[in-house]
């Protein structure tokens, strides 16, 4: 599957030291078992016997986001565009959104509703680049994963009636 060799075990990595990662792979996947990648290290064994191991760093997307929202003046908060933001980070970490998962419209906006005062998210803009002008969904590939950060998150407010 995904172009893996039979009887092999590909470790998809974010961060982290290369020669921790290859000696907690060496020590995780099980004998006879190849663990496959594009980043190779050797690790040696208890008995000073030295080992091939692979893993994968997977390549970040890095995700740029406008929104466009109405809000209700009395009920949003002063620091209403942070929690929105926050609330948008919280719900798109690791292993919410994933190696492969697709960054979509509704799943970056959805978490929104628990704002109090947003009424609408009326404009949605997706990107891999500054300023966003997509709007639809970003395809992540399987050894590809969205990030996200606040300063990547721009929120247009427009107050209106409820």
């Amino acid at each position: 599957v995904d172009g893996l060799p039979g009887k092999s075990v590909e470790v998809l990595v974010l961060g982290g030291l290369d020669a921790d990662i290859w000696q907690e792979v060496f020590d995780s996947v099980a004998g006879g078992i190849q663990a496959y990648g594009n980043t190779v290290g050797t690790v040696i064994d208890s008995a000073g016997n030295p080992h091939t191991v692979a893993f994968s760093r997977a390549t970040e997307n890095t995700i740029w986001l406008e929104l466009d929202i109405i809000v209700n003046a009395g009920a949003f908060p002063i620091d209403g565009v942070a929690q929105c933001k926050a609330a948008i980070i919280a719900s798109t970490k690791f292993p919410a959104y994933s190696f492969g998962k697709n960054v979509t419209a509704w799943g970056v906006t959805s978490p929104l509703e628990h704002i109090a005062g947003v009424l609408d998210v009326v404009a949605v803009r997706l990107g891999l680049a500054v300023s966003p002008i997509g709007t639809a969904t970003i395809p992540i590939g399987p050894r590809e994963i969205a990030v996200f950060d606040t300063s990547r998150i721009l929120i247009n407010v427009t107050t209106g009636t409820p």
